[in-house]
């Protein structure tokens, strides 16, 4: 079995502490989410601008060879950032042949906490992975989730970690410092990347629950061998500001790649989002779906990119978004596109953007239901087919729970 490397003195899975001056505490990630063929730029859907904390610590990273190419959905600034702001390192290599046990890193971020992790996961051909990410805010941690950390699972081969407790901060006085951090939100910026060789398949779970006042991003590259298999389930439904990309590079025969997202948006939460199927092989697969609910004054961008490269023979893309807005103040862009270099191939998209319906609100209430209640019935059965696969039973309740509570305060 081998152990992860734990760097000496320092805890698993635990964010920092972080402080900035607080006339200037904010800092930009440009152009990210970048949409593949610009449109129109008054729509303000071309690319986004990540918000992040200044003068966060972290360590410097370089990701080995084989990772180094390969492209993420936020795309090479976000990646930058978090390469150049790293608390935890995390390098998972499954073994050829081999299926693994579920690995899950749990993060529970408080105000003024910080965490940028990169993993990078290597599944040998014919393997097997499932990985489970969150992100909870102490909020919402009731009671606190637990960490559970690689190291209990056979298959993690080298796993560093620097996830030590250091400051960074340019205020003048002690105390000012300290009075400063207990002001500043939680930040998270995540880097994933997937190989997955010949006949390999990886789950990956993302479950995204900071408070409200938190800032994230998300960002995945994955690259598909010859009939392998990638899944990737997001659910972003917390923070202030929540963005999430994904890229996949569909080269082998027959791989298959999909990508299922759900978002909750309420308060004035602003979610940004890009995703991309890029099939380059014959015969590849891809299906891409987002499902999310807006409340309030939240605003959301989806891109769903399907990019048929020439010698992309007999691909098949789908992609597909529903969205129910609770709110005339809430916002929604939908931007779905097709780019195809490639003659013989089928690429679909579909969006659902609606409101529901007052006969179905008034039919409900009259079977002795509150108006809280049937918004959450809404939600719950627009996200039980990703909620109903996470695979933690204390984690699919805890997203029930937090949904429940944050409709009601709606």
């Amino acid at each position: 079995m081998n152990a992860v490397r734990k760097e000496q003195g320092q805890q698993l899975l635990q964010p920092r502490n972080i402080s900035a001056p607080a006339d200037r505490p904010w800092q930009t990630v440009p152009a990210v989410n970048i949409l593949p063929a610009p449109t129109w730029k008054h729509l303000g859907v071309n690319a986004a601008s990540f918000p992040v904390l200044a003068n966060v610590s972290g360590r410097a990273r370089t990701l080995p060879e084989q990772f180094v190419n390969l492209a993420t959905g936020m795309g090479p600034a976000a990646e930058k950032f978090v390469l150049d702001h790293s608390t935890e390192y995390h390098l998972l290599e499954i073994p050829a042949g081999k299926q693994a046990e579920l690995i899950t890193l749990g993060h529970t971020l408080g105000s003024g906490e910080y965490v940028g992790d990169v993993t990078l996961i290597h599944a040998g051909a014919g393997s097997s992975v499932t990985v489970l990410q969150s992100y909870v805010g102490t909020e919402q941690a009731k009671p606190k989730m637990k960490n559970i950390l690689a190291e209990q699972t056979p298959v993690t081969v080298g796993a560093q970690i620097d996830t030590g407790a250091r400051s960074a901060t340019a205020a003048s006085k002690k105390g000012e410092a300290a009075a400063v951090t207990k002001l500043l939100p939680a930040q998270h910026a995540g880097l994933t990347k997937i190989i997955a060789e010949d006949g390999a398949t990886v789950r990956l779970f993302q479950v995204q629950m900071l408070d409200k006042q938190s800032h994230h991003f998300s960002d995945v590259g994955v690259t598909v061998g010859a009939g392998a298999k990638v899944e990737i389930y997001q659910a972003e439904l917390g923070g202030a500001q929540a963005f999430a990309g994904g890229l996949a590079e569909l080269s082998g025969y027959q791989g298959r790649f999909t990508a299922d997202t759900v978002y909750f948006g309420d308060a004035e939460r602003k979610i940004d989002l890009n995703y991309v199927a890029r099939h380059t092989g014959k015969k590849t697969r891809s299906q891409m779906r987002a499902a999310g609910a807006l409340f309030a004054g939240s605003d959301k961008i989806y891109r769903g990119t399907l990019d048929f490269r020439n010698g992309a023979v007999k691909a098949v893309g789908h992609e597909t978004e529903e969205t129910l807005l609770f709110s005339p103040a809430a916002r929604n862009r939908t931007v779905p596109l097709i780019l195809c270099d490639e003659e013989d191939v089928e690429g679909q998209h579909a969006a659902s953007i609606g409101r529901m319906s007052p006969a179905r609100q008034f039919y409900l209430q009259s079977r002795g239901l509150s108006e809280a209640q049937i918004k959450q019935l809404a939600v719950e059965a627009m996200f039980a087919p990703l909620v109903d696969k996470l695979p933690d039973e204390k984690l699919r309740q805890q997203v029930r729970v937090y949904l429940g509570r944050s409709i009601a305060i709606d």
